[in-house]
């Protein structure tokens, strides 16, 4: 409980929040490693411009550097799943996985408030979650060699700003009824 309200704290990137944040771990002997690690593991998994080197930071920098990250690609062939540490990055707009075997989509993906653009190719997921609702300025969705995806989400009508759904010639038997435009890849 103490750890998800420092994590709170840290994701304000208020300097005077992430000092609270640092008094409270020391107080209550909570160590905030695991979730350094995790950060700086989602940086290395990401192909970012430029290229951030993370070891020498600290959580609280570390913080204040994914707030300002607006666009994330993440690809790697071992990766298993999207850490959840993607709710640091208020202000991302365009996320990109691919050729990464992950099963399922994070929740904190509902974090993303920002996102515009979602793509997902090459990986294992099984279905769009429901928490896809929460991205109120998404815009597209890009689902291509996604052999597992059985099926597509039918409430993409739902979403105030979606316009395009880009899809593989193989998800067309599936493809859900809508106000947006479709596109075959």
């Amino acid at each position: 409980m103490m750890l998800e309200k420092i994590s709170k704290l840290l994701k304000t990137g208020q300097p005077n929040n992430i000092e609270l944040a640092y008094e409270l771990r020391s107080s209550a002997q909570i160590s905030l490693w695991p979730l350094e690690r995790g950060i700086k593991d989602l940086l290395y998994l990401a192909h970012t411009q430029p290229a951030i080197a993370c070891d020498d930071l600290y959580l609280g920098q570390l913080c204040h550097l994914l707030h300002e990250v607006v666009a994330l690609s993440i690809r790697n062939p071992q990766l298993q799943q999207i850490p959840e540490q993607l709710a640091f990055m208020p202000n991302l707009r365009i996320l990109e996985i691919y050729q990464a075997p992950i099963q399922q989509l994070p929740d904190s993906l509902k974090e993303l408030q920002q996102l515009k653009s979602l793509s997902i190719r090459d990986t294992a997921i099984t279905e769009i979650p429901v928490s896809v609702l929460a991205l109120k300025n998404l815009q597209t969705l890009t689902l291509d060699a996604n052999p597992k995806l059985q099926n597509l989400p039918n409430f993409l009508d739902k979403l105030p700003n979606f316009k395009s759904l880009r899809i593989s010639h193989d998800l067309a038997p599936i493809v859900p009824k809508g106000d947006f435009e479709i596109v075959f890849l």
